[in-house]
């Protein structure tokens, strides 16, 4: 029943209806005090529903528009970014987004760490990220040598915070906390976790491992993040709060990722579906680094698509984060046996919000 017809039904209350509700007699003016004090209840409620109504409708109105342009790539390899079949054969994938995900808007965050496309920062001050630094290795109990300031480029702009130790190099750059560790010292491993994860709940690891064009194992990382019942809650930890494993011959690297930190909420946007993301690639509305010669088939088609996930763009310190779909794309290559797949990135925030200028689009 809508909350209009509540009322008028409530104004129709018949009085012989309230008599036999009510012990007793009941006197007149009583049974026109209930009226009277039940149709106010319901103009209140009215007012209530109508207020959220346009509350919802004023935050969406109020949303700020988002430029794709913010994306920064950094190709590697071949020139494009992307991955190979063994790199995803013999990885774990830990994504808690999947197809069948029913999502209808997810937060987008501003990188308050932005320069002008640049990864210097004017966010944290030296002092900020040596502070920062140094409580690491104090929580840890590690022997400090010295520190340094990486500056960027013009006065102001700092990168990281490097602090050398007995057991290891940290570096700090605001967005988590990289930590070299020497052989002999890897239960610090776990004090690293508890120092930026204080989560009780389930951890969910997964193995990332990348190829060479030979087939020779590169990098193998382990990343993990801390599970929750909610699946819009599990996506940002998965994306921006992520934690790095990946051992060398004389050390092992942990990582902790915090780009909430050192962000600000933008608002909860509207998103679309990967289907509808498939048709805006396949019209040519996408960003990407590759070069579309390369494309099995010679074009972007259906075919050529091999798979799709949802992630948020976090390289390159991008002015914001948000969410994009990524496909894998078959790329060709004449340097490699394996079947190589390029990222093609499509935004997934809904176009009402996006400011797409004929620029943000890799090819039209």
């Amino acid at each position: 029943m809508k909350a209009e017809d509540l009322f008028c039904a409530l104004g129709e209350i018949d009085d012989r209806l309230v008599d036999s509700a009510k012990p007793g007699k009941v006197h007149t003016y009583q049974r026109n005090a209930f009226k009277w004090a039940v149709s106010v209840a319901a103009c209140v409620c009215l007012l209530i529903t109508g207020y959220s109504v346009s509350k919802v409708i004023s935050t969406r109105d109020k949303l700020m528009s988002l430029s794709i342009s913010s994306i920064v790539f950094e190709p590697t390899g071949l020139g494009y970014e992307g991955i190979d079949d063994l790199s995803l054969e013999n990885s774990d994938d830990i994504n808690p987004w999947t197809k069948d995900a029913d999502i209808k808007e997810l937060p987008v965050y501003k990188n308050l760490r932005y320069n002008d496309g640049k990864l210097s920062q004017r966010y944290y001050s030296a002092e900020n990220l040596k502070k920062q630094t140094e409580d690491f290795a104090k929580y840890l109990g590690l022997d400090i040598i010295d520190g340094e300031v990486v500056e960027g480029e013009e006065e102001g702009e700092v990168y990281n915070y490097i602090l050398q130790t007995k057991q290891g190099q940290i570096s700090t750059n605001g967005a988590g906390i990289s930590f070299n560790i020497k052989k002999g010292y890897e239960h610090l491993l776990a004090e690293h976790i508890r120092f930026c994860y204080s989560s009780e709940t389930e951890k969910i690891i997964g193995i990332y491992r990348e190829y060479s064009v030979d087939g020779e194992l590169l990098t193998e990382n382990k990343r993990s993040y801390y599970k929750t019942d909610n699946l819009v809650d599990n996506i940002i930890a998965f994306n921006l709060q992520s934690h790095y494993e990946s051992k060398g011959e004389d050390y092992t690297n942990s990582r902790s990722e915090d780009f909430i930190s050192s962000s600000l909420k933008v608002g909860d946007y509207p998103i679309i579906t990967w289907r509808q993301a498939q048709k805006k690639l396949l019209k040519g509305e996408y960003v990407n680094s590759l070069d579309e010669s390369q494309v099995t088939g010679g074009k972007l088609s259906e075919s050529a698509i091999a798979d799709v996930e949802l992630i948020y763009y976090t390289n390159g310190n991008p002015e914001i984060y948000m969410p994009y779909y990524r496909f894998y794309v078959k790329y060709y290559s004449a340097d490699s046996d394996n079947q190589r797949y390029a990222y093609v990135y499509v935004c997934a925030v809904a176009d009402k919000y996006l400011i797409t200028e004929q620029s943000d689009w890799s090819f039209q």
